[in-house]
């Protein structure tokens, strides 16, 4: 019952936020056609539709609002339910299990790669990259590849399940509904073969899956509630259950928004992305047409495409009459995580967990204007940086090297470089640290020479007691950080001779930055802290300059005199012009990241699955003027006791009367408990807190960081709670 409260009350909230959404169905667009069976929605501007006849294509127009027809192939045999689009292929899939290969990059041509046949026992189907998970009753959990596209290998999984009806995947893992046994989940080893990891009974049977970012949604076999379950240690906790008004039969997620669609197929209800609350539901007047549907964004503005019964299709809008700029436009690719990103001078470019590289055509107001795919290769694309001719892409799981070249504004792949051995990390230089190129992996980083266009392997590699987290080079020395293991120094000699040089003794480092114009310094990252580090004596590097953070820091990004830092639950952006002893903060935004990458216009970051993209300029951006980030009109004086047992008292003083909000974090960029949300006059503020999280339960020992917000400004300080 408390969970379900918590969803009523972000329900208000988010209706109240909200009053801009408008959802309105658009006039059907019948082509004089068959018809349509299904449609949906690739390469953004590009629609397929299936019908008795073949496949159709037809183009988006996004200022017309309308659909116009380019191409149509008659194709034998080709009835389809379903559509699923990955990174090179659109499939679709028959009611009796056949599937059709068009060709994804070939569109709007109409291009057919070949047919394969599932096995009659599938109730559901998941493609990830070339391979293929199937959900197939009492037959389990089935895993095969496609082969040439024409014949489709199955292979049986271990038979933990008794009857397996949906499969999804969430994150890097496989999860599975069991209507017996409840929430399965497998890992996929090296081959791709799904490998059992745990099970999550449940009191009900389920019949579908879905998820929206790190929370799963199931289906109930009473086609009328949704469950919510988030991942606790090895297993699913759920938190808490949704009844949409006509019931649901499946749900899919589009941009900010979940669509929940009714068991009779001829009504849905919209609700809000993050926690399932409903906005608004409406019938189709097409009747049984909303099977499979197409969800699909332009612009500011989202749209749900079905087919009709009298041959045309019936579009759906998602109205947001308010452009989104506090959080950012979003950009959802298709398939697997994205554990790398980077910007170019005209385009933000990200990589794939699934080997895709993929590139965005971006104007200064972080709009996306075009998208193509760089490459899809396989494995993982775990890096991307910034080179002097374009960027360097590497490849953690095939353990190879892709150079990309930035030509007359188009990019493009021309070289690929094998490594014999394995690459988790790379660092490139900029042309005044002698060409050399660091990977690392584990213990261990290797140094190549980037010579006239060739990468050099060279000896001795460098070996610390524990793993390397980051590295960089500065001053002719190749520094690695090995967080408790300090940051160690490697000179790097006139015909490129390794030698130990010093150790900057432990202060947890696990990152560091090189800020273009140091010669003799470089930026360091703890859990808490910026330091920065000189190396003007080698032998005995020190840490002459050090602040406290406000907010954890998981990845960087350095662009001329812009500093990007990320984490849990803040992104900001850093002034270090030359000649500046240390960054100064220009602004940030509430919504963290993985991944940063941007310019002095746009800031793009990923959470994972989707990339969030931000104008850095005028009212509406991180960055309003270049006057002081530090404000003055509030303080923030600290807690005491600290160390406390288990109460202390946070004190702040206000200059005038502004709205307040006083939030507690916990390490990993989570909120534990807010304490206050309101307007407060001006004047000195004491609020106490008694180690307890909003639910009213007791946390646990630890450091804890609370949030003061007055207006856009903020402080945070740092707590230790000791039971």
């Amino acid at each position: 019952m408390k969970c379900l409260a918590s969803v009523i009350l972000l329900s208000i909230a988010w209706i109240a936020d909200a009053r801009a959404i408008n959802l309105r169905p658009e006039p059907d667009y019948s082509f004089a056609w068959s018809t349509f069976t299904t449609v949906v929605m690739a390469n953004d501007s590009i629609a397929v539709a299936a019908s008795d006849y073949g496949f159709l294509s037809a183009k988006w127009d996004a200022r017309n609002l309308k659909l116009s027809p380019i191409n149509h192939r008659d194709v034998a045999g080709s009835q389809t339910e379903r559509f699923i689009v990955t990174d090179s292929f659109v499939a679709a899939i028959g009611p009796d299990g056949s599937v059709c290969f068009l060709d994804r990059a070939a569109l709007p041509q109409i291009v057919v790669l070949g047919k394969a046949q599932l096995p009659d026992s599938t109730l559901d189907i998941l493609i990830r990259g070339r391979e293929l998970y199937l959900a197939a009753g009492f037959r389990g959990l089935l895993h095969g590849r496609i082969d040439s596209y024409s014949v489709i290998t199955v292979i049986d999984s271990e038979q933990t399940g008794v009857h397996l009806t949906a499969v999804d995947l969430v994150g890097d893992r496989v999860v599975v509904a069991d209507d017996y046994n409840g929430i399965l989940e497998y890992a996929i080893d090296q081959n791709g073969t799904p490998v059992f990891e745990s099970v999550t009974g449940t009191s009900f049977s389920s019949e579908g899956l879905s998820h929206m970012g790190d929370t799963l949604m199931v289906l109930g076999d009473d086609h009328r509630t949704v469950h919510l379950a988030v991942k606790t240690g090895t297993a699913w906790n759920f938190v808490g259950s949704v009844a949409p008004p006509y019931g649901c039969d499946r749900v899919y997620v589009v941009d900010t928004f979940v669509v929940a669609i009714a068991r009779d197929l001829s009504a849905f209800s919209l609700h809000a992305r993050r926690d399932l609350s409903l906005i608004e539901y409406t019938s189709s007047s097409s009747g049984q047409s909303l099977r499979f549907p197409a969800l699909f964004r332009s612009g500011f503005r989202s749209y749900l495409m079905v087919t009709g019964l009298d041959g045309g299709m019936l579009l759906y809008r998602f109205d947001l009459g308010v452009p989104p700029y506090a959080w950012g436009n979003q950009i959802y690719p298709l398939s697997g995580e994205i554990p790398a990103l980077a910007i170019t001078k005209s385009h933000v470019v990200a990589g794939g967990s699934t080997g895709w590289c993929r590139m965005w055509n971006v104007s200064s107001e972080s709009q996306v204007d075009s998208e193509a795919t760089l490459f899809d290769m396989g494995g993982t694309v775990g890096a991307l940086v910034e080179t002097s001719f374009g960027l360097a892409a590497l490849n953690t799981r095939l353990n190879k090297l892709n150079l990309i070249l930035e030509s007359a504004g188009r990019l493009y792949p021309f070289a690929t470089f094998f490594l014999g051995h394995n690459a988790s990390g790379l660092y490139w230089p900029s042309p005044t640290d002698k060409q050399a190129v660091i990977f690392w992996s584990g213990p261990t980083a290797y140094v190549y020479r980037w010579n006239q266009g060739q990468l050099q392997y060279l000896s001795p590699k460098i070996t610390t007691a524990i793993a390397i987290t980051s590295a960089c080079i500065v001053n002719n020395l190749i520094l690695v950080a090995a967080a408790k293991d300090g940051v160690q120094a490697y000179r790097v000699g006139t015909n490129f001779e390794i030698t130990y040089a010093s150790t900057l003794p432990s202060r947890d480092i696990y990152l560091l930055a090189r800020v273009p114009g140091w010669k003799d310094c470089v930026l360091g990252f703890s859990s808490n802290a910026m330091y920065r580090i000189n190396f003007v004596q080698p032998y005995a590097p020190v840490v002459d300059t050090v602040i406290t953070l406000p907010f954890p820091v998981a990845a960087t990004y350095m662009h001329d005199t812009l500093l990007f830092t990320t984490g849990y639950s803040t992104t900001a952006v850093w002034s270090v012009p030359p000649g500046a002893f240390f960054p100064k903060m220009l602004g940030s935004c509430d919504r963290g990241g993985s991944v940063v990458a941007g310019n002095g216009n746009v800031m793009f970051l990923t959470t994972g699955k989707a990339i969030f993209g931000f104008d850095l300029r005028g009212p509406t951006g991180i960055i309003d003027d270049p006057g002081p980030s530090i404000p003055t009109g509030f303080a923030l004086m600290g807690n005491y006791p600290n160390p406390f047992n288990p109460t202390t008292t946070i004190e702040y003083s206000l200059e005038r009367t502004h709205e307040v909000q006083l939030v507690i974090y916990n390490t990993l960029g989570r909120r534990v408990r807010r304490l206050v949300d309101q307007v407060q006059p001006h004047g000195v503020h004491r609020v106490g807190w008694d180690a307890r999280d909003d639910e009213g339960r007791a946390v646990a020992s630890g450091v804890y960081f609370y949030r003061l917000s007055v207006g856009e400004e903020a402080r945070v300080g740092k707590m230790v709670l000791v039971r």
